[in-house]
């Protein structure tokens, strides 16, 4: 199965995370933080509530 055409800008809110730094701040594993970087972008606002809503301190 091939992934959709992704054409849709998302507009960035707050600062960027880096791979790297989301997923030592939440404790993901390297595959978790990839994913969730690709389906709701790298910015801080959007993963920070995403996180929070799933209730990961």
């Amino acid at each position: 199965m091939t992934e959709p055409n992704r054409t849709r800008k998302r507009q960035i809110r707050g600062h960027l995370y880096t791979l790297e730094q989301f997923q030592a701040r939440y404790d993901l594993l390297a595959e978790t933080a990839k994913k969730l970087n690709y389906r709701f972008g790298p910015g801080s606002v959007d993963l920070d509530v995403l996180m929070a809503a799933k209730s990961v301190p």
